[in-house]
């Protein structure tokens, strides 16, 4: 059966990275499995000083990171899965949780959530990792985050972010 058409930009996409993710299996010798928005202005120190803390959890269960705050979802800028998350969704065959979820949620922003939630991940809140204008605007100053977007699609205005980030 072919899966329906989502009406949103990159729901389908992110589908097919995804697949190609599990096909590749690279992902199983890390504890963490995370897809960053090529716009977003991303520092991996700061997550990876937020999620070394909760690495003892993440080895025995599966978890994922509420990236959106506001909403308690995750950000399409920002996603994050310990593997043993990303296992449950390519061991319960994500193309059914796809066709079953697809249709209610069709936008990336809310598809995998509601996938983890479905698969039995738990949710891992209140680390305020990015600073995202429709979750949690914060200035590309803001020392704890993670992650920066505005969709900087003009290099000059990624790079006045990433500079302003780092000093």
């Amino acid at each position: 059966d072919a899966l329906p058409i989502s009406p949103c930009v990159g729901t389908q996409t992110m589908l097919n990275v995804w697949d190609m993710v599990h096909k590749d299996g690279r992902y199983k010798r890390h504890q963490w499995v995370l897809k960053v928005d090529p716009t977003a202005v991303f520092l991996p120190d700061r997550l990876k000083d937020k999620v070394k803390k909760q690495s003892d959890l993440a080895e025995r269960s599966g978890f994922f990171v509420t990236t959106c705050e506001r909403f308690n979802t995750i950000a399409p800028s920002l996603e994050v899965f310990s593997v043993h998350a990303l296992s449950k969704f390519y061991r319960r065959n994500q193309w059914q949780c796809t066709v079953d979820q697809i249709q209610q949620f069709p936008c990336e922003e809310s598809f995998m959530t509601q996938c983890m939630d479905v698969l039995g991940a738990k949710r891992l809140t209140g680390l305020h990792l990015a600073g995202d204008p429709h979750c949690e605007a914060a200035p590309c100053t803001d020392d704890k985050r993670a992650l920066f977007t505005n969709h900087f699609q003009d290099p000059a205005e990624w790079l006045k972010c990433f500079n302003e980030a780092i000093h």
